[in-house]
């Protein structure tokens, strides 16, 4: 419990220093994702701050080899998590679809991770989306 309370302190410390990092947006997303609503989480805060990372990364263009290049496909899958968890599945499979680029092999575990959350749902979408993305 103290631990949840003191990353969300970092998190602020981190958007103050670095709003526009999709990174810091990402993480924050997936914390709140996982926190329950009492304490200040939950789907809908999560969107917010997935949504924004997606945007950020959008515009992100990486010249340095040295500095994080990580992450661009991961807001897809865990704004999937959470509209699935809002019971928003036409949105869960938009985000995952917007996510083309992202069906590669260094990503096919999150996707595997989404197609595995979304498919009691979405039946016959998980078929077209395995054969998209995985080929099968």
């Amino acid at each position: 419990m103290v631990l949840g309370f003191k990353s969300f302190e970092y998190f602020a410390k981190a958007l103050q220093k670095d709003p526009e990092n999709p990174r810091i947006n990402l993480l924050k997303g997936i914390s709140l994702l996982y926190t329950p609503e009492t304490y200040g989480g939950g789907a809908s805060r999560a969107i917010e701050f997935l949504s924004k990372s997606v945007n950020l990364f959008e515009k992100e263009n990486i010249k340095n080899p040295i500095l994080p290049s990580w992450g661009k496909e991961e807001p897809y899958t865990f704004l999937g998590i959470a509209y699935k968890q809002k019971k928003e599945y036409d949105k869960a499979f938009v985000t995952s679809e917007e996510a083309e680029g992202g069906c590669t092999a260094d990503s096919k575990g999150h996707f595997r991770l989404s197609l595995k959350s979304l498919k009691n749902s979405q039946k016959v979408k998980l078929v077209f989306w395995r054969q998209y993305c995985f080929g099968r």
